[in-house]
């Protein structure tokens, strides 16, 4: 994909009105791409889509929001296709809307479990199955975004780290599928990310966990879209935004013992402190 191709493109961007999938927009808009951002939130759609009304470079471009729960399979199928008639087919799509769970695993209920798993991969083939069609006809491309916990799971996250992993799987499925249409595919994996997500999550963040995530770094959600940006140009299947993140992926892959020993001695001095 060239720089050029995002001029006039429709970009259409799940959880799009903050964190990393409003940085996305921002960027894409910069580029000159029309844009619609999806969430649930009426306000912080109307707020964020003014923002972005600020960054078009071009008085031509299209900014548009659309709210709906991406896990509600039968509102997703019927309000997105009506939209696509008002806003124009997707040429880009990013499935960057999500839901975290951080707790011990025998604390985690049920719903809790299912609503992690329901967004963050059930919304993800949601949204593509409504909208593959049209990005097939117009040889588009798709962004799911997973996270550093879709390649290495962690302490903690039994529900949000299989979600994730579940995306990664997806993806892999599915570039095969669709690639003699044209459609790319890529998977971005950032680690932890400055975004109002993880705000909430470290208000009641375990310990293990806080002391685990402060091994990797924090980055900012320009970054990680600049970072997709630049994988998109290079038509990546895998993008991990990060050196460190970069780091942890490789040693995955050729020593995945490492990681785990690692974890196993923070998690054992963090709880022997505890006790």
């Amino acid at each position: 994909m060239k720089k050029r191709d995002f001029i006039g493109a429709n970009a259409y961007i799940t959880g799009g009105s903050s964190g990393i999938g409003f940085a996305v927009a921002c960027a894409m808009v910069e580029l000159g791409s029309n844009v619609l951002l999806v969430a649930r939130d009426e306000q912080k759609l109307a707020r964020a889509a003014a923002l972005l009304e600020g960054r078009k470079n071009d008085n031509g471009q299209r900014i548009d929001w659309l709210s709906l729960d991406i896990g509600d399979w039968q509102q997703l199928n019927s309000l997105l296709p009506e939209k696509v008639k008002s806003f124009g087919p997707p040429d880009i799509l990013v499935n960057s809307a999500g839901m975290a769970c951080t707790h011990y695993f025998e604390k985690i209920d049920y719903q809790d479990f299912a609503g992690v798993i329901n967004t963050n991969l059930m919304g993800t083939w949601g949204v593509t199955r409504a909208l593959v069609k049209y990005l097939k006809e117009r040889r588009g491309y798709i962004v799911n975004v997973s996270s550093s916990l879709g390649f290495i799971g962690s302490f903690g996250y039994t529900a949000y780290a299989p979600s994730k992993f579940g995306i990664v799987g997806f993806s892999e499925a599915l570039r095969p599928e669709v690639k003699p249409f044209g459609v790319r595919v890529s998977v971005l994996c950032p680690a932890d990310t400055d975004t109002p997500q993880l705000v909430e999550d470290r208000r009641n963040m375990l310990p293990e966990v806080r002391a685990i995530n402060g091994t990797v770094g924090l980055m900012q959600p320009e970054e990680v879209a600049k970072d997709l940006i630049k994988g998109m140009m290079k038509e990546r299947f895998m993008i991990i935004p990060g050196f460190m993140n970069k780091i942890t992926y490789l040693v995955k892959r050729l020593a995945p013992w490492l990681p785990n020993l690692v974890m196993d001695g923070i998690v054992k001095n963090v709880q022997q402190k505890g006790s």
